[in-house]
């Protein structure tokens, strides 16, 4: 392992040493979905991330029809969106 795979793998490592629901995929295979961390930690074998948290926020009603999206509820004709992480 090099200084920069190290330092690739820093927040990874730390991640997963907190607690974190790690995720692996095999780099060789492109079309690999990810899946959650289940075998032991192979730093040279495969591509790792901290597994995304699904976001929530609101669509609201704009202006000329259009659609924009908040953090929070601002008028009355709004809906909220929980993004579905798979």
């Amino acid at each position: 392992m090099n200084r920069e795979r190290a330092k690739e793998l820093l927040p990874i490592i730390q991640a997963y040493a907190d607690g974190a629901v790690m995720q692996e995929r095999d780099p060789d295979d492109p079309d690999e979905e990810w899946h959650d961390f289940t075998s032991h930690f192979q730093p040279a074998g495969y591509i790792y991330r901290i597994k995304p948290e699904p976001r929530e926020f609101w669509v609201c009603h704009g202006t000329d029809d259009n659609y924009v999206l908040q953090s929070r509820c601002v008028t009355t004709d709004c809906f909220k969106v929980r993004e579905v992480l798979e």
